[in-house]
């Protein structure tokens, strides 16, 4: 798309604005992660690790959850096609044809987001899909404390995406793709999925296979 294609100009120029001025009384901050340095060319460049909780929020996460419930996802970005909410909104379309109910929170405003209000009303997914628009750094906090999963399908040019730190810190299993410090960041934690593929089967695909770890156990 043209938006995709004017953020890879963007990307691309920074990059190289980066590696011929960086060092010396110019800092620029480079947040992302691999076991690779970010440039090969300039040494100065490094990566950096950013996060937007306190330890106070951390060491006061909420790790329970209510499974009796109706099975809740969130998503916490820009709205724009490449963040992939569209993704999570045809995925529970195809869920729902199997007869299996979830429920998303989409938080944040963005250029698409119109678009995805129109696919749920398309889709018939009014009374599933909540869009909260723009909430501080508490509001969203209390709304990842109310889901279950966090799915974030990216394929963003994402440097370390803050809100998967904020999602894991409140215990939401993360459902993301392998894009930045992201597939790293999951594995060693051991607190999500890696999509195999960027796509809405694929993502239900997996959500499927989450009811079978937390759906509650048939009463005796």
């Amino acid at each position: 798309s043209l938006v995709g294609s004017e953020m890879c100009i963007r990307d691309r120029f920074w990059r190289w604005y980066m590696e011929q001025f960086a060092g010396g009384k110019k800092v620029f901050l480079t947040t992302g992660g691999s076991d690779e340095a970010p440039s090969k060319i300039n040494p100065n460049i490094k990566w950096i690790f950013s996060s937007s909780l306190t330890l106070n929020e951390i060491e006061h996460k909420n790790h329970t959850r209510d499974w009796s419930l109706p099975n809740k996802l969130c998503i916490v970005s820009r709205q724009e096609y490449s963040k992939g909410a569209v993704l999570v909104i045809k995925a529970l379309k195809i869920l729902k044809d199997q007869g299996k109910v979830f429920y998303f929170d989409v938080v944040g405003n963005g250029g698409y987001l119109n678009k995805l209000k129109e696919l749920v009303n398309n889709l018939e997914l009014n009374d599933q899909v909540v869009f909260h628009g723009k909430l501080n750094h508490l509001e969203v906090l209390n709304v990842l404390q109310q889901n279950h999963f966090f799915v974030f399908p990216t394929n963003a040019p994402e440097g370390f995406p803050k809100v998967v730190l904020e999602a894991m810190s409140q215990g939401l299993p993360v459902i993301t793709t392998p894009v930045s410090v992201l597939e790293k960041l999951i594995n060693t934690s051991k607190s999500g999925i890696i999509l195999k593929e960027r796509s809405a089967v694929e993502i239900a695909s997996q959500l499927n296979s989450c009811l079978l770890y937390t759906s509650p156990s048939p009463r005796d």
